[in-house]
């Protein structure tokens, strides 16, 4: 969790939206290999999302947008990694 307090101050924070960054290309290239049928029991998981954000991070596809970012970061990170540990109790 990064504790920056507005997208402006993140923006500004150079080393911050690295990492940030990088820590969500990392989530992107792990959801590429959990298998198809954990994904299909699981479809309210936006998982082709995750992997096309990862994609745009990593290879520049588009300027990256640190409203989308500070948005992933502040809204869906934490329930993703919730119904991530649910899954692995699970598996």
């Amino acid at each position: 969790m990064i504790h920056i307090t507005d997208l402006n101050q993140y923006q500004n924070d150079v080393l911050r939206k690295r990492a940030v960054e990088r820590n969500l290309e990392i989530i992107g290239e792990v959801v590429k290999k959990i298998p198809d049928s954990i994904k299909i029991e699981n479809p309210e998981i936006e998982w082709r999302q995750i992997v096309g954000l990862r994609d745009c991070i990593a290879h520049g596809y588009f300027e990256i947008d640190d409203e989308i970012i500070w948005n992933t970061v502040q809204v869906h990170l934490k329930p993703f990694r919730e119904r991530i540990k649910l899954i692995q109790n699970q598996v």
